[in-house]
């Protein structure tokens, strides 16, 4: 599952798409948006239309199903010359047919254009439906009508923002969950929601993905449940950019599955370390940003990572280190369309290669234990006129953040510059 590039508009619901419930198969404060309308979409087409008729090659060119994926303010500079994309969401990180956990009853790998959407704006798709009322719940955030969309819903041709929304989650018992779908429409370069009432980290993701692969859990992870309480408190913070010449329509949809919370002994510890959130960057500069690096001190495993970069990274590699030795497990070249690795009995995970820019990493179970470390860093070239600095703003921004999900353990950050994040809260 690779990039996909998409934006949030101002309103969010907890709604199923297209008001079907059945399934088959860091922008400053004053930056962000209210709470908005709730309410479903209509299929009604846009008085706008954004019929996608640019060339794929200039910026966020529409799914095919046999295409790789290629993802401030406004953007007064013009895109690099790798533009974001948006996929069907499939991954290199395949499972084998038969082992691990059948994914929950209803649930469709890579599923796609389940609503029937004929809106002319660019992603119809990306609709998925919900889970079945008794199996999961869907984060729907949307416009409450394609003939005549909200303004937040609509990212102009050069926009970029963070907003951030807030909904009470639909599950009306306490819940735990693991599997999660993420699908969004062309302009997203991350979605992060959250437990307001914890401050946990539920999910994120910067690219339409299932997580994990296909819905199918590894036996080593069959007894992982993440909890959520009943009508839960949740913010979403979705950053987006449009690098296109015409208007494009925002729109999210991510599903939670649940587990048998019987069978939940365990759970997830959020992975995120932003490094130096005080490093810059200058202009026409050719750097390497870290190493920085984050300590085990007790046995775990890392289960999944991917690397959150902007426009001026053209490199992001990770090592597990042990007694001294490094191993190298996730390295990734493509900003707009980042590697997203599961590391699982079942992944089998192509081997980076340097010398032709192959993102690649580590294949099978990742254990930690005490005295390992997690190192990674970013090579950057800044191709603006500006000095890089850690801001939200794909171009003439930079971050060099790595993000997973751990089990039984925690990594705890060697960077004193480490900044907003407070590893408590996740």
């Amino acid at each position: 599952m690779r990039r996909a590039i998409v934006l949030v508009g101002a309103m969010l619901g907890l709604a199923g798409c297209a008001g079907s419930n059945q399934s088959d198969g860091m922008l400053p404060d004053d930056q962000m948006m209210p709470q908005g309308n709730v309410s479903a979409p209509t299929n009604a087409a846009p008085t706008t239309p954004a019929t996608d008729t640019s060339d794929p090659n200039k910026d966020m060119a529409q799914a095919a199903p046999t295409t790789p994926p290629a993802s401030s303010m406004q953007n007064t500079q013009p895109p690099a010359s790798g533009s974001p994309t948006q996929n069907t969401p499939t991954t290199p990180t395949m499972p084998p047919a038969d082992p691990g956990i059948p994914p929950p009853v209803g649930f469709k790998a890579n599923a796609m254009d389940e609503c029937g959407l004929h809106t002319k704006w660019p992603g119809d798709e990306y609709c998925i439906l919900p889970p079945p009322a008794d199996k999961g719940f869907q984060l729907h955030i949307g416009p409450s009508n394609y003939d005549n969309p909200e303004p937040e819903y609509v990212l102009q041709p050069g926009q970029e923002y963070v907003h951030t929304f807030t909904a009470t989650s639909a599950n009306d018992k306490d819940i735990q969950f693991y599997v999660r779908q993420y699908r969004m429409r062309p302009g997203a370069h991350h979605t992060i929601v959250r437990d307001t009432s914890t401050g946990r980290r539920l999910s994120g993701s910067d690219v339409n993905q299932d997580h994990p692969v296909g819905g199918i859990t590894a036996p080593e992870n069959a007894d992982i449940g993440i909890p959520l309480v009943a009508h839960a408190p949740i913010s979403v913070d979705h950053h987006a950019i449009n690098t296109r010449d015409e208007p494009l329509l925002q729109e999210v949809w991510v599903n939670f599955w649940y587990v048998d919370p019987t069978k939940a002994k365990e759970t997830t510890t959020l992975l995120y370390d932003p490094g130096d959130v005080s490093a810059t960057v200058a202009p026409g500069a050719d750097v390497i940003v870290g190493p920085y690096e984050c300590d085990i001190n007790t046995a775990g495993r890392l289960i999944s990572m991917f690397g959150h970069v902007h426009a001026n990274d053209v490199r992001f590699s990770a090592w597990r280190t042990r007694d001294g030795h490094s191993d190298l497990i996730y390295e990734s070249y493509h900003w707009e369309d980042p590697l997203w690795l599961e590391f699982t009995s079942l992944a089998k995970n192509p081997a980076a290669d340097s010398a032709k820019m192959i993102d690649g990493g580590w294949t099978g179970i990742l254990d930690l234990k005490p005295g390992d470390t997690l190192k990674w860093e970013c090579h950057e070239i800044n191709t603006q006129q500006n000095t890089l600095v850690f801001t939200n703003e794909t171009f003439n921004g930079m971050m060099c953040i790595i993000i997973g999900d751990l089990v039984g353990t925690k990594c705890v950050s060697r960077n004193p510059n480490a900044g907003f994040f407070d590893p408590s809260k996740e």
